[in-house]
């Protein structure tokens, strides 16, 4: 599956970007990918931009994988926000239970949108006060 991670440094926005084929567990190295990158910051708003996916094959059984991983990525990810976009109802499903199986006890926020300037804006409300947690 391919996919790029950066933090933007222009609003301290991370950004995941998934396409081509992906398949369920495979979204796990990404993620892990974008939570061990130079610039992340525990508490950043994230950007899952997952617009150019073309299949996705995801099956209840890949939550699983999430399940036994959700601890990890919720410490490492902390609270904020984090932004879905994609425009396909099957990913936007998906997107929604990924978020609900690795937000942990932290008071991490996660929405669905099917434009990029709403996630953007949605963004942007919490990014001029980020204040990074340790």
């Amino acid at each position: 599956m391919p996919y790029s991670v950066h933090v933007r440094p222009s609003d301290r926005v991370a950004v995941l970007r998934l396409f081509g084929t992906v398949e369920g567990e495979e979204i796990i190295p990404a993620c892990m990918a974008l939570l061990h990158h130079p610039d992340w910051e525990r508490g950043l708003p994230t950007l899952w931009d997952l617009r150019d996916i073309e299949t996705f094959l995801f099956v209840p059984e890949d939550l699983a994988a999430f399940e036994t991983r959700a601890a990890e990525i919720a410490a490492l990810r902390g609270d904020g926000r984090t932004a879905f976009v994609t425009s396909d109802s099957w990913v936007q499903i998906n997107a929604h239970l990924l978020g609900i199986k690795t937000k942990g006890d932290t008071g991490r926020e996660f929405r669905v949108f099917a434009r990029l300037e709403r996630a953007e804006a949605w963004l942007a409300e919490v990014t001029s006060g980020h204040v990074p947690v340790s």
